[in-house]
C-alpha cells in the first residue's frame, strides 16, 4: 500500500476521520510520541485526547550528598618555625554525612571516589617583621596503607630581606590550595599550617566564614 493509500484509509476522503485505522500507522505514531516524551511507550490511556504531555530536557546534575565545608571562628596563634600544626577549624557550615570531627579537625571520607578539596588560610601578622612565609596543606592518610601525604602544599611569601620592614600589620596575607584526588572510604583529611618570619614572632590565622576554611565535595565515583 502506498503512503497516499495509508493516509486515505486513516483520514478518509475529504479529510474526515475514518474508523478503519491502520495498525502500522498507529504503532509508528506511538513510537514517535514515546521518543518525544522520553518514555518507553505511549498508549491511549497514557496520553489520551485532551491530556497532552510534557518532557523536561533540561540537564539534571547528579545527586551527590557527600559534601562538607568548615571554617575557623576563633583565631589560632601559630608559632614561628615550629613546624606543621593542625588547623582547628571549629565551625561546621554544612556536612551532609557528619564526616567532620571538630575535636580532631579530621574529615573521614564517607565513600570512595574523586573529591574536590580546598583549603584557604588568612594570616594576620603582628609586630615588625621584614618577611613572612606561611604554609598550608592537607594531610591525607590512606586507611589501607597508613601512609600520610600532603595535598598541594602552598606558601604565601611576602616581604623583602634585608630591606626595611615590608610586612604591614593589619593586612591579611592569604594562602590557599585546591586539588582533585581519588580517596578510599575511611581515608582521613586534616588541614595543617606552619609559618616562619625573620623576627620569630607568632602569627595569627584569623577566623571568619570567608577567611579560613576547608571544603570537600564528592565529584564522581
Amino acid at each position: 500500500m502506498t503512503v497516499a493509500g495509508v493516509i486515505t484509509r486513516f483520514f478518509g476522503r475529504g479529510g474526515a476521520v475514518h474508523t478503519d485505522r491502520v495498525p502500522a500507522w498507529e504503532a509508528m505514531k506511538r513510537r514517535v510520541d514515546a521518543a518525544s516524551l522520553g518514555v518507553a511507550n505511549v498508549t491511549s490511556t497514557a496520553v489520551g485526547a485532551g491530556q497532552g504531555g510534557t518532557y523536561n530536557r533540561m540537564l539534571t546534575l547528579p545527586f551527590m550528598p557527600y559534601k562538607m565545608r568548615v571554617y575557623l571562628t576563633t583565631p589560632q596563634n601559630i608559632a614561628s618555625g615550629a613546624g606543621s600544626v593542625t588547623l582547628a577549624l571549629d565551625t561546621v557550615d554544612f556536612d551532609n554525612v557528619s564526616g567532620w570531627n571538630a575535636a580532631t579537625s579530621t574529615y573521614t571520607i564517607p565513600i570512595s571516589g574523586y573529591y574536590f578539596v580546598t583549603l584557604a588560610v588568612a594570616w594576620a601578622p603582628v609586630g615588625v617583621i621584614k618577611w613572612l612565609i606561611g604554609n598550608s596543606h592537607v594531610n591525607w592518610t590512606n586507611l589501607s596503607t597508613s601512609v600520610t601525604t600532603g595535598i598541594v602544599s602552598t606558601n604565601v611569601v611576602n616581604g623583602t630581606y634585608p630591606a626595611p620592614a615590608a610586612i604591614t600589620v593589619g593586612t591579611n596575607y592569604n594562602s590557599g590550595l585546591s586539588d582533585l584526588q581519588y580517596f578510599n572510604v575511611g581515608d582521613t583529611l586534616v588541614p595543617r599550617v606552619s609559618q616562619q618570619n625573620d623576627a620569630a614572632l607568632a602569627m595569627n590565622v584569623i577566623g571568619g566564614w570567608g577567611s579560613t576554611f576547608m571544603t570537600a565535595h564528592l565529584v564522581s565515583t
